[in-house]
């Protein structure tokens, strides 16, 4: 049975106010590991202690590509180190990339030198997709630029419940990319339900275990719920890993 790890942005507000506190929420749940969306205010110390208290991996972290860069690199490696990760994804990107392909173009270059940096390390790099790398720019599909552009050596983050709501099939993407999907979003979609959760909405789940497991080489599932208009953000992602589970067995 694969391990599953929780995006702890989904509990944002929680992870702002106490990180122990939370961790040890998460963990209690039955979620062995996270995957981080940056660290607050909170220092790497406390986080790695909280980590070990809580017998929790840290399987990835989410971080801006703005300190990946240049002279930040260094420092943002460090930290996250610190904290036993040794996967960065770029969340997304800003305006400054996203408004021509010449941006996609750019950010995909950039990506890619991230990666090349981070190799020596043995850190690994990679990208997170929303819905709107799926809109048309000059009469084209970015995220099918990147796809063409991003090395083998950046891993792609397949957010399946975004890749939904762009209105593609999220599994053919992820077998478009074999190999490169060792930490794949499993967030619910169901078109005009906002809150359906893992297991009740419309994704095939024992397919998306299956391909995201057998094609895209998946080591972690990421369980990311992040509506909290019918349920308390913990009891949201509580409820997703429960149902999740049932296709793992």
């Amino acid at each position: 049975m694969k391990p599953l790890a929780v995006q702890l942005y989904c509990i944002r507000d929680e992870v702002a106010k106490d990180v122990p506190s939370s961790l040890a929420a998460v963990a209690k749940i039955g979620y062995t590991a996270i995957e981080t969306a940056g660290l607050g205010n909170t220092s790497a110390a406390v986080w790695a202690k909280s980590l070990a208290d809580n017998g929790l991996q840290n399987v990835g972290a989410h971080i801006g590509m703005n300190l990946l860069l240049g002279d930040a690199f260094n420092a943002t490696l460090d930290t996250y180190l610190a904290i036993g990760c040794k996967r960065l994804i770029v969340p997304g990107l800003g305006g400054e990339y996203t408004s021509s392909l010449d941006g996609f173009r750019l950010a995909c270059s950039r990506i890619n030198e991230i990666a090349e940096r981070a190799k020596p390390f043995g850190v690994s790099v990679g990208f997170h997709n929303h819905a709107c790398e799926f809109r048309p720019v000059e009469n084209k599909i970015p995220m099918m630029l990147m796809l063409k552009c991003l090395t083998s050596a950046v891993e792609l983050q397949w957010d399946l419940g975004n890749t939904e709501s762009a209105g593609f099939d999220s599994l053919r993407c992820v077998a478009s990319t074999p190999g490169r999907v060792k930490t794949p979003h499993m967030k619910p979609f169901k078109a005009g339900e906002p809150s359906a959760l893992i297991g009740e909405d419309s994704i095939n789940w024992e397919k998306a275990v299956k391909v995201c497991t057998e094609v895209g080489g998946a080591e972690w599932f990421v369980v990311e719920y992040e509506n909290a208009e019918k349920y308390p953000p913990l009891e949201g992602i509580k409820r997703c890993h429960d149902n999740f589970r049932k296709f793992l067995a």
